[in-house]
């Protein structure tokens, strides 16, 4: 086969039901992508839709609602007001990635936002966000070069000021 381009056609696996056959394009996706990053920080549904999950024996998996989850803490000092002040950060990265029958997709997602003072909301303007969605249907042989390390790559010229904690970078890509 080599490089050549090899129509799949009919395959018993196309009525598998809940895994592949997510079928869109780049502009529905990068909609669906604005959305998810519109959700209010504060509401339940949010935190419900990204938290990890519980299994057998209550063991807790970095996994929640079709998405791998990551998160991240850290401190930094800033000067407000002629005074220097402790500010604490929050990450949180949700990742996906997929396969199926020559195609190969991976979308990524990132958010920072400084942790409110007790009691008070995240406020969603100061917070940061980012979505990578890379679709393909090139099998690149090499397990450098995948969907998920382009998205780390592109993450890299993105996230400009917390470029050293890029969260994306810890994605699994193997």
């Amino acid at each position: 086969m080599g490089d050549r381009f090899v129509p799949v056609g009919y395959t018993p696996l196309n009525f598998i039901v809940g895994d592949g056959n997510v079928h869109s394009t780049i502009r529905d996706l990068a909609k669906w992508e604005k959305f998810l990053h519109s959700l209010d920080y504060n509401q339940p549904a949010r935190e419900l839709l990204w938290s990890p999950v519980l299994i057998k024996n209550r063991k807790q998996v970095k996994y929640g609602a079709g998405w791998r989850l990551l998160r991240d803490k850290y401190e930094d000092q800033v000067k407000v007001r002629g005074k220097l002040v402790t500010r604490k950060h929050e990450y949180r990265a949700e990742y996906h990635r997929g396969e199926w029958l020559g195609w190969r997709s991976f979308i990524g997602r990132a958010s920072k936002w400084i942790v409110p003072e007790g009691g008070k909301s995240i406020d969603a303007k100061r917070g940061e966000s980012l979505g990578i969605i890379v679709l393909s249907n090139a099998d690149f042989g090499d397990k450098q070069f995948t969907t998920c390390r382009i998205a780390q790559e592109i993450s890299k010229e993105y996230l400009g000021k917390w470029k050293k904690d890029n969260i994306m970078s810890k994605f699994n890509c193997d």
